[in-house]
């Protein structure tokens, strides 16, 4: 599953983990969010999110 950061505060939005907080369930793709879903950290829309690259995962991986 994907990753997705948002380009505002740096979220990460984890299609594995989903973001339980705000009501959406573990292994929710990005794109099937409701429309009204913002960033929990800032309240950036959508749009304001861009997937990470696998090199990406991977290197954040070493920098918990």
């Amino acid at each position: 599953m994907a990753v997705f950061v948002c380009r505002v505060c740096g979220y990460h939005y984890d299609e594995d983990e989903g973001d339980e907080e705000s009501g959406v369930p573990p292994k929710t793709e990005f794109y099937d969010l409701p429309w009204m879903w913002k960033c929990p950290n800032c309240g950036a829309f959508k749009e304001d999110f861009e997937e990470l690259a696998e090199e990406e995962k991977e290197e954040e991986s070493y920098f918990p």
